[in-house]
């Protein structure tokens, strides 16, 4: 099955500060995860980048980018790549927004995530349908999925998943006039109330809105009360950008 390929990348007004760890490589179809450590650092209970990202990323590491294009991420072919705060987060109660955009066409692909996970903050899944999310154990993830594989309700569908397990199925997104394929900038809002996450996408142009509840343990399902934070994508064939504008979380 041929796809076009989505290239992750932090816009240029990208923050990224001594809390975040990025991460961009080759994972497999096969390959992610990477192997369990402990958390090291304690919990904290905020990540801010509401105003966007600052231009400096000399605390981040970013591999596999061409050297003149040090914001973006990944490359035009079947790539994974991940970012993740570096000290772990609180996640039994959080409130979580962010912004992001997907350069138009009907037929890019394959989508990002948003994660939290109980392994490291250079955790790393599989290209393609994985979303960069696929493999990393010890984890919930909710997918904004931009390419229809088997099992996907569409090409343009969202849903949540856990442990790792490849991101296929979810809601089709298109009966609530969200289209992730618009190139509109969509911002996401998720409240957990320490049983409920609660996700709400709205395309910033239309004022269109989408909203999922999902009944999830996510300390249980990570490991733990706090968790390595942050997002996931992925492509294969192709090139269709993808950009995180903006990002806040905080936990009480």
């Amino acid at each position: 099955m041929k796809k076009r390929d989505v290239i992750v990348r932090i816009s240029s007004t990208l923050t990224v500060l001594s809390t975040l760890s990025l991460l961009a490589g080759c994972g497999g179809g096969g390959g992610g995860g990477g192997s369990s450590t402990p958390l090291g650092p304690p919990p904290v209970n905020t990540v801010d980048f509401s105003s966007g990202f600052p231009a400096s990323i000399d605390t981040v590491l970013v591999n596999n980018v061409n050297s003149n294009q040090p914001n973006l991420l990944g490359k035009p072919t079947k790539q994974a790549t991940s970012l993740f705060t570096i000290a772990p987060m609180t996640i039994t109660k959080f409130t979580n927004s962010f912004e992001f955009a997907i350069d138009a066409g009907a037929s890019n692909g394959d989508g990002l995530t948003f994660c939290m996970q109980g392994l490291s903050s250079t955790a790393l899944g599989g290209y393609g349908e994985k979303l960069g999310y696929g493999n990393i154990t010890k984890s919930v993830a909710v997918k904004f999925d931009t390419f229809q594989n088997a099992g996907d309700p569409s090409a343009n569908c969202t849903g949540l998943f856990v442990n790792g397990v490849d991101p296929i199925g979810g809601t089709d997104l298109t009966p609530s006039g969200i289209d992730l394929h618009s190139g509109d900038t969509f911002a996401v809002h998720t409240d957990y109330d320490g049983t409920t996450l609660t996700v709400t996408i709205r395309d910033t142009t239309t004022n269109v809105t989408a909203t999922q509840h999902y009944t999830v343990d996510i300390p249980s399902q990570v490991g733990g009360n706090a968790a390595f934070v942050g997002f996931t994508g992925a492509s294969d064939v192709g090139t269709h950008p993808q950009q995180l504008l903006e990002w806040k979380i905080t936990s009480p």
